[in-house]
């Protein structure tokens, strides 16, 4: 057995990857019966695999609502040789987006997917994609709520898929049963924090939250409903500045007054529209 470092590990089409991870399983029929004499049989059960990948700047994503292709190399054969390839189709179940000013960091990226049907083992690993690098450092970021620029620290916002599973006769493959994944309802929530002791909305207020660098959108939500403020205090015995978190959720329309007459949101990461889903992935 040929042990490599994880230091060339890279995901296909993604760049700047700090770390991925994929684990494995499959469901335990443990069993007794008259024919294994007082001990415990286990047959094969469903097989299944989840996963995480986090990475600096952009991660590529174009849909919530289809599979997506995740190859995860642990390392490039041009400069470790073969390392193992793990490949598989799978759904996106949450992507968290998140920036911090006050040490200078660059905006990162935790994602988790889960399998949607097998993973594939191959010894042939392969260098990342030439896929461009983009830098984002949070210093560079603008974050408008709305379209009033805000005088933000930190913010971190995470979006959610609900991912349905199936298992069913479909979805035995060479002998093999899998799990599938199907897209469920999107959510977004997430938070802002900052400095001064003036709050920044009234709890309930519904408008655009925009995170861009430039004109470029990192992260944009239409519309997001104040939900409420956190940690908003005094200390005399520090004399720390005051400051608070604002919370936000995601509201799938606005509110003209009658619903009929509401206008549909939308959720945009990395320069796309993530929700709502597109014509061609219904």
């Amino acid at each position: 057995m040929t042990v490599y470092s994880g230091r060339y590990g890279s995901v296909g089409g993604q760049t700047q990857v700090l770390n991925w991870n994929i684990e494995s399983m499959m469901s335990d029929n443990a069993h007794a019966n008259s024919a294994t004499r007082a001990g415990k049989q286990r047959d094969e059960g469903v097989h299944d695999w989840t996963g995480t990948v986090n990475v600096d700047g952009p991660i590529q994503v174009s849909s919530l609502f289809l599979p997506f292709t995740f190859t995860g190399n642990t390392g490039a054969p041009t400069i470790t040789g073969n390392g193992l390839r793990l490949t598989g189709n799978a759904m996106w179940t949450s992507i968290a987006i998140s920036g911090d000013i006050t040490n200078g960091s660059r905006v990162t990226v935790n994602a988790s997917f889960g399998g949607h049907g097998p993973l594939l083992h191959n010894q042939e690993s392969s260098a990342s994609s030439d896929v461009a690098n983009t830098i984002i450092m949070s210093k560079d970021c603008t974050v408008t709520w709305n379209g009033e620029e805000i005088d933000w620290q930190q913010f971190n916002f995470t979006i959610t898929n609900e991912v349905q599973t199936y298992v069913g006769s479909s979805t035995v493959i060479d002998g093999f049963v899998w799990t599938q994944r199907y897209p469920g309802l999107v959510d977004c929530s997430g938070s802002v924090t900052l400095k001064g002791s003036e709050v920044l909305a009234t709890q309930g207020d519904l408008a655009t939250l925009e995170i861009k660098k430039g004109s470029y959108i990192i992260f944009k939500i239409t519309y997001a409903r104040y939900l409420s403020t956190s940690g908003i205090g005094a200390n005399p015995n520090t004399g720390e500045l005051v400051g608070y978190t604002g919370n936000f959720g995601m509201c799938a329309h606005s509110e003209p007054g009658a619903l009929e007459n509401a206008t549909l949101g939308s959720i945009t990461l990395f320069g796309n529209i993530i929700w709502p889903e597109s014509a061609s992935a219904t």
